[in-house]
């Protein structure tokens, strides 16, 4: 994926988020197949977190040079990706939370809180090993670290400030 196909990506999530709110119909004018997949996902019953896992993974690729290892939850606290890098000594912990829920049959956008994982991102810092958490819904990014307050997370980065 090159950066002109990134911005595609990006604007149509844009398109595909103002469709939802508006309560409009498929958004005709989708020009890439991984949003069109992610919409026709969420329409057909699919659970929103998971339906959003495929989008994260094409970002990452694009963002970090690699698509992070999802992890298989053999306890409560386990998060979605890691990144392990043994090489400079670092882990990172990435949950992965849907942008939309359904309600009465309907997608609705719903806005990421981080106070509302506090507790976990917390745990992951300090119960479990990792050095920076990323809370993300796909349109907006958090950042934490161990020397990170949570109650006061930096300003969450929107895919609106990447596109001009």
């Amino acid at each position: 994926m090159n950066s002109e196909q990134l911005l595609l990506l990006i604007q149509d999530l844009r398109e595909l988020e103002r469709k939802i709110e508006e309560r409009g119909l498929y958004p005709p004018n989708l020009k890439t197949d991984v949003v069109k997949e992610y919409y026709e996902a969420l329409t057909s019953g699919s659970l929103p977190e998971h339906a959003t896992y495929r989008v994260f993974e094409v970002l990452c690729k694009e963002l970090f040079g690699e698509v992070p290892q999802p992890q298989v939850r053999t306890r409560s606290r386990v998060p979605d990706y890691a990144i392990i890098n043994e090489s400079y000594k670092y882990k990172i912990a990435i949950e992965v939370k849907s942008p939309f829920s359904r309600k009465s049959g309907k997608l609705q956008r719903d806005t990421l809180q981080p106070k509302n994982h506090s507790d976990r991102v917390k745990a992951y810092l300090e119960k479990e090993g990792y050095d920076y958490v990323i809370l993300t819904d796909a349109y907006t990014w958090y950042f934490f670290s161990r020397s990170s307050l949570l109650e006061d997370p930096r300003r969450p980065i929107p895919f609106k400030g990447f596109v001009p």
